[in-house]
């Protein structure tokens, strides 16, 4: 049973990095594109 758990959990650890990795690369790549575009749109 706590074999069970703890693969879970771990999976859950795995699910939970990759989406804040995912949220990270997008603020950061929006952040770029924004920093990037306001000097041409000005």
């Amino acid at each position: 049973m706590a074999h069970i758990l703890t693969t879970a959990l771990v999976k859950l650890a795995q699910v939970a990095l990759e989406a804040f990795v995912a949220q990270l690369v997008k603020t950061l790549v929006t952040s770029v594109f924004q920093s990037a575009a306001a000097p041409a749109a000005a």
